[in-house]
């Protein structure tokens, strides 16, 4: 009868513990773009608390659906990431920059149509997706000024 008593109670309290180990988590971020075709949604932005997050999908395959990010905080590099890469699509063919942002160094590549973005964030693969200057700014959401 006493070890019943032992049992029971080590039982209750492994039940209790393990319960008390899960948490709820609130969505707190808000999605700021996204560039999608065919109603499948390929990259998009996210912000919560001043910290960005890029989401894309990996192109280096052709058949799976790989997606990797990159983070980084503060809505001044958010903008200024944004700058940096319109000015890229206006480079010349095949032009080369290489730069830090939060957690990843990105090579962005120049060419005719679109840009070439190689990521390698820490803990994750190399990465890469490429992307127009108006999806650009769908991404960014940023909206075309009207002349």
């Amino acid at each position: 009868m006493k070890e019943l008593l032992v049992l029971l109670i080590f039982i209750f309290s492994l039940s209790t513990s393990t319960s008390a180990q899960i948490k709820v988590i609130e969505k707190n971020s808000t999605e700021i773009g996204k560039v999608s075709a065919g109603g499948k949604k390929f990259d998009w932005i996210t912000v919560n608390n001043d910290n960005y997050s890029v989401f894309y999908r990996d192109e280096q395959y052709k058949q799976i659906d790989d997606f990797k990010n990159f983070s980084f905080k503060g809505e001044d590099t958010f903008n200024y990431l944004y700058d940096l890469l319109k000015k890229q699509c206006e480079a010349p063919k095949k032009t080369e920059l290489t730069i830090e942002v939060g957690d990843a160094n990105i090579t962005i590549t120049s060419y005719k149509h679109y840009i070439s973005l190689s990521i390698l964030a820490k803990g994750q693969p190399n990465g890469f997706f490429r992307i127009t200057s108006k999806q650009l700014d769908k991404l960014f959401g940023k909206k075309k000024k009207k002349k």
